[in-house]
């Protein structure tokens, strides 16, 4: 029943190590989620095994599944400013706290969030560092760890949020070929899904904003079923980023 997140640093490297994730639990039903707070490009997380005490039941599927693409802002980087406690305690990486779980536990929804920090939108200038050159794939590390995905879990929603690394190299044909380009990705992956290309978080005066808009709205008019949000900007984090009132506030928006 508690709302809290607890957060447990992992120190082994390439080895395993036990974490105790609960404890003193009163009688009766529980639920504990775990949270991978790190993006996906810094390190790989693998349950071995799970001892408890008491029953396991398993947790009933969500009616709603919710794919979130991004970068910093998507995984949740800087949400503290520097130097508060906060960020002494939990890191530059607090996925917890990011719109896409707010958007996700808001709409009682299962979601994957595939986000790194420091990603692009632009595969024509930056192929290594976008989501499009390892969307197909089950590994972000490599396109031959495990091979192609599958594309089984089938989200009903696929949510966008990149282009604000682009916006000091990138120009507005940069902006409109690459998101043309990663929404017909998307689409041929998930054809039976709503895609929302959120955006603005850090950067709303930047012409990026109308020339991704234009993109999704050209797309759109022979999809019929994508979506531009708009999102609210807040610098408050460190770096410039959105903290947590405003990854709030993005998941108010997205939801």
């Amino acid at each position: 029943g508690a709302s809290n997140m607890t957060y447990i640093k992992l120190t082994a490297v390439n080895d395993y190590q036990t974490v105790k994730l609960a404890t003193g639990l009163a009688a009766g039903k529980h639920t504990i989620r775990v949270y991978k707070a790190s993006d996906a490009a810094n390190d790989v997380i693998s349950v071995s095994a799970v001892r408890y005490v008491g029953r396991l039941t398993k947790s009933p599927a969500a009616d709603r599944r919710i794919e979130f693409l991004g970068d910093s802002i998507t995984a949740g980087a800087d949400v503290f400013p520097l130097g508060s406690m906060q960020r002494q305690r939990y890191g530059a990486l607090t996925s917890y706290y990011s719109y896409a779980r707010f958007t996700a536990d808001a709409l009682g929804a299962s979601y994957y969030s595939v986000a790194n920090s420091g990603w692009r939108l632009c595969y024509s200038l930056n192929p290594q560092y976008t989501i499009r050159s390892v969307y197909p794939y089950q590994s972000m590390r490599s396109a031959y760890a495990g091979g192609e995905y599958d594309f089984a879990w089938k989200p009903q929603v696929v949510v966008i949020n990149l282009g604000t690394n682009d916006r000091y190299s990138a120009t507005e044909g940069d902006y409109q070929t690459d998101a043309r380009q990663l929404l017909e990705l998307v689409r041929q992956k998930n054809p039976e899904a709503a895609i929302f290309w959120a955006y603005g978080a850090m950067d709303q005066a930047h012409p990026s904003n109308r020339w991704i808009r234009s993109a999704v709205e050209e797309f759109a008019a022979t999809d019929g079923n994508a979506y531009y949000v708009s999102l609210p900007q807040n610098n408050a984090g460190a770096n410039a980023h959105p903290d947590k009132a405003g990854q709030q506030a993005d998941g108010d928006a997205t939801e």
